[in-house]
Order: structure tokens, then sequence, then C-alpha cells
């Protein structure tokens, strides 16, 4: 059996990563780390326990601490996220022997969404990773990014590119696909259909989330960091959105679908 086993959940941006790694992490054989990728590129991050930074939350400083008994420098040493293969491999084999013997969970959760990443762990024939697939219609992703500032038509555009990078990546391999809208609408359905297919058993204590010790420091700081274990559908595109704006996404869609259809002979999720 491989040393470690990591659940790495990836899609677009303002899918609801956040939320399904928090659910995931509160079972009591994982643990959640978050978007892993940026853990000392965001050294002002809230830590999910409600430290300032991951700097001054007890559970980072004793993985710090047991880095440098390792001989090596610590955290801020390590590039979990460096383009260079043996760099990459190096700093998140000492991350997770430290985790592992840490916490001794079977199961890391890692929501770092980046398609890159994904392909750097999943090359790595150490680790046993699951990629799950988090797929939110096009018009909330899109509310999200234009209340961010951004543009329709860019937001468009990007939503498409990654869900099609995702699914070409992924399709014919061993992967999850889990639905935003589904989640929180039958959250414990989904949970204990996510959680058969990792080899668990689905607990009804992860419904109460935030209830959990969890430092996770990237990611949805409202959801992180939020002491309410409340599941609520987002649907503000409803009325945010205009109607010529929602023919536009609707006609995106069909023409996703059947250039899906054409090319593969398959639907989308």
């Amino acid at each position: 059996m491989s040393p470690w086993r990591l659940i790495y959940i990836t899609g677009n941006g303002h899918s609801g990563s956040t939320l399904l790694d928090m659910l995931i992490g509160s079972h009591s054989e994982c643990i959640t780390l978050g978007e892993i990728h940026q853990l000392t590129l965001k050294a002002k991050g809230v830590c999910a326990c409600g430290a300032a930074n991951y700097k001054e939350c007890e559970f980072w400083r004793d993985v710090d601490s047991r880095l440098q008994v390792d001989g090596l420098s610590g955290l801020s040493a390590l590039h979990v996220d460096s383009a260079d293969p043996e760099e990459f491999r190096r700093s998140n084999h000492a991350l997770f022997r430290v985790l592992q013997e840490k916490t001794n969970v079977r199961w890391f959760v890692d929501s770092s969404k980046k398609l890159p990443r994904l392909k750097n762990l999943l090359s790595d024939p150490s680790l046993d990773v699951v990629p799950i697939h988090i797929v939110r219609r096009p018009e909330g992703v899109i509310c999200s990014n234009m209340a961010k500032g951004r543009g329709f038509y860019s937001s468009l555009r990007s939503y498409y590119s990654g869900l099609w990078a995702r699914y070409k990546y992924l399709r014919g391999k061993q992967s999850i696909v889990v639905s935003y809208e589904q989640l929180c609408s039958r959250p414990e359905y989904v949970l204990t259909q996510v959680m058969k297919r990792l080899g668990l058993t689905f607990e009804a204590a992860q419904l109460d989330w935030s209830s959990h010790d969890h430092h996770n420091v990237n990611g949805n700081k409202r959801t992180r960091t939020s002491r309410q274990s409340s599941i609520r559908l987002d649907e503000r595109w409803r009325r945010n959105l205009s109607v010529w704006q929602r023919l536009l996404v609707k006609l995106a869609s069909v023409k996703f679908r059947l250039w899906l259809l054409l090319r593969y002979g398959a639907k989308a999720y």
C-alpha cells in the first residue's frame, strides 16, 4: 500500500471546492490541507483554526519544527508547487511524511484545484491520488467571478476552457465527479457516495464540519473560518445575471455538450 493517500479536489474557481474539502476533511480518517500549494505563499492568510496565519498556528508550527528535526529548514524551505520535478517530489514527500507522522490519518485532502499540480502528483508512483472534479453550473461560477470585478465574456471563456481541460485530462482515469448543486441540496447522499468510493463510511459528524479542528490556510475564507456548519446553495446568478447573459451561457453550454458528443460520443457532466 502506498505510504500516502491523497484526495485531490480540482475544478474551476468558485465551484465549492472549499466546502467539499471541509466536509471530506471532517471524516475521522481524513485531514484537510486546503490549497496546500499556497501554504507559504500566503503568509497573511487566516488559518481555519482562527490563527492570523500559518506561522502563528500551533498545528503548522509543529509541522515546521518536525521538518527541522528531519534536517530541513522548515516550511519556508519547501517548494510544494515547484516546476522542477525533483524539487516538487522532494518538498511534497517531506511534507506528507511529517503530516503522516503527526496525524496518522488514512487520507490527506488537497483542494489546490490546479491541473498542473494534479498531473505532477499523479505522475508520482509513490502516491495514491484520487482526483475529485467538482463542477458547478456555469451561471454560478460566472456570477461569482463578475462579483470579483471580472468581465462576463472572459468569465464565460474561462469557465469552459477550464472545464474542457479537466474533462480531457481526467477522461479515462479513475476519478470522482461531484456536482456543487447536488452537494448543497443532498449533502449526506453525495458524501456517502464519495466516501464509499474512497473505501470509507460516511460519518454524520462530517456535516457539522465547522466544529472540527481544521488548519487549511487558503481557499474560500468565509467557508473555512465559519463557525456555523450551514450548507446553502448559492444561486444569486438567478437575480444578478441578465436574461441576455443567461441566454449566452445556455448557448455556450449547448455548444460544449454537442462538441463533446461529436468528438467523444460522450455527455458532459
